[in-house]
């Protein structure tokens, strides 16, 4: 007998039954709100691995000895006039070879200053903002061998991942959340580890990766063993120099941080009942004891804590409370599954139904944590850094955020899509180098709309359309003169 038809779907139900049930321990899920996201293992914070990262918080390495700032160019490159076309050419097996022989021939090619070529590759990347995770009464961090997974589910409908895990055949249990008004990681644990100080918590920063230094996690930002999988962490946690890390606030209740990288500078607050009390005052030891907070042991085996990352220091009053952060995240997640379109695939026959409405309630949620922020997401999200510094290709940036339309959720791109504007001038710039009339858009950049120096990038056409594209897509959910005019 068929299902009948009905005019709606129960939406809750579609998307609960594809929580993720993963109890593996270093195994990462983003939780985030668009903006920034907070990678969770199945401890449910990072001890094992995950960063902490956003579409806000930007990093340039010094400029190299004897460059002037005037010498940093939107189009990354000493040619001027129009390129030449690609031309006609052997395939080659490797880059570098192909890369002289375009160079030498002049094919479609443009050259950054040899000096500035690594500068402009890797300028600017996204920082990770800091890692929250257990460590040991001894202040080391946890071994993964001294811990047996339990269970691990984050309930899509709510963006709250719940975990158990055994330390030394003790539980220990976590709720783990971020908020949609502030980018605040709501943290619960549940544990008589917590109060005997066996088992503490631990807050540390990193400096930048330099892709210039003599440590292969630090230059690779891959697993120098061959395994083809990124480090766990972004950054160098090993680093204690180029970087500073001053606590600007400690109350019972409550210890704030300033953080200064170069010329970058955030702010972490850390919030909840006891909090401060139990921050050790003799901090780590080591060479990056600077680096890093240590909390423990805990009057009770039970504790809720924020943990609240800003661009400006943030008044005690405006910091959100464990119940608070975790109510804005659960209002968050569900205004956004009742928001747009749904698909429900249970009443098809095809046995296949299952997976595909799995992936397709998975990349929505994806999408909503990765790529509804102020930039395009690097390929590899928000969560990371890849061999182009988590940059963004704005020929992606079709797929990141042109689905939003066609799910009815178009004011999701709406942040990220103001680069165009705020970039008009530079693109133009980029036009006229290159002898062309309108505006030229880097291939892949950061939100400052330098091109990233990549020799090839600058001759490809296909993230030229775009806009023109993203146009008519507003147009579609408001033809308004006010839409032709943005435009």
């Amino acid at each position: 007998m068929k299902k009948p038809l009905t005019s709606t779907i129960d939406r809750e139900a579609v998307v609960s039954r594809h929580a993720v049930d993963w109890p593996e321990l270093s195994g990462q899920v983003p939780l985030g709100n668009g903006n920034f996201a907070f990678n969770a293992d199945g401890t449910g914070l990072q001890t094992f691995g995950g960063n902490t990262m956003s579409h806000w918080c930007w990093h340039h390495f010094p400029l190299p000895q004897g460059t002037d700032p005037q010498d940093i160019v939107p189009w990354a490159a000493r040619e001027k006039g129009r390129l030449k076309g690609a031309g006609t050419y052997p395939v080659f097996e490797d880059w570098h070879e192909q890369h002289r022989f375009q160079r030498a021939n002049g094919y479609g090619v443009t050259t950054p200053p040899p000096r500035l070529e690594s500068w402009y590759r890797h300028n600017p990347h996204p920082l990770n903002l800091g890692r929250l995770g257990f460590i040991d009464a001894k202040g080391k961090r946890l071994y993964i061998r001294d811990c047996s997974p339990g269970m691990r589910r984050v309930d899509l409908w709510t963006g709250i991942q719940k975990s158990r895990f055994a330390y030394r055949e003790t539980s220990v249990e976590t709720e783990t959340c971020v908020g949609y008004k502030n980018d605040a990681v709501a943290v619960r644990v549940t544990s008589p580890l917590l109060s005997s100080g066996e088992v503490r918590l631990r807050l540390d920063f990193p400096a930048p990766a330099n892709p210039a230094s003599s440590d292969p996690l630090c230059k690779l930002r891959w697993d120098p063993n061959g395994s083809g999988n990124p480090v766990p962490w972004v950054g160098d946690f090993n680093n204690p120099s180029g970087h500073q890390t001053e606590c600007i606030a400690h109350e019972p209740n409550r210890v704030a941080f300033r953080r200064t990288v170069d010329a970058t500078c955030y702010y972490v607050t850390l919030a909840g009942p006891g909090i401060g009390h139990a921050m050790k005052q003799e901090r780590a030891t080591g060479p990056m004891a600077p680096h890093c907070i240590d909390f423990g042991p805990f009057e009770t085996p039970n504790i809720e804590f924020t943990c609240t990352y800003s661009r400006e220091p943030l008044p005690a009053a405006t910091i959100l409370s464990f119940a608070q952060t975790q109510k804005d995240c659960l209002e968050n997640w569900r205004d956004f599954w009742n928001s747009g379109g749904g698909v429900d695939l249970s009443g098809s026959k095809d046995p296949r139904w299952f997976e595909l409405e799995r992936r397709i309630v998975l990349s929505q949620y994806q999408t909503a944590v990765n790529s509804a922020g102020d930039q395009f997401p690097a390929e590899v999200g928000l969560t990371g850094i890849d061999g182009w510094s988590a940059k963004f290709h704005l020929e992606m940036a079709w797929w990141h955020i042109a689905h939003f339309a066609l799910w009815n959720r178009w004011p999701m791109a709406g942040k990220a899509l103001t680069y165009y504007r705020r970039n008009a001038n530079l693109a133009g710039a980029i036009a006229r180098n290159f002898d062309y009339n309108g505006l030229m858009w880097p291939k892949f950049t950061g939100p400052e709309a330098i091109h990233d120096g990549y020799p090839e990038a600058m001759a490809l056409m296909w993230r030229q359309p775009h806009p023109i594209f993203f146009a008519e897509l507003e147009y579609r959910s408001a033809p308004t003169e006010a839409t032709l005019t943005k435009w």
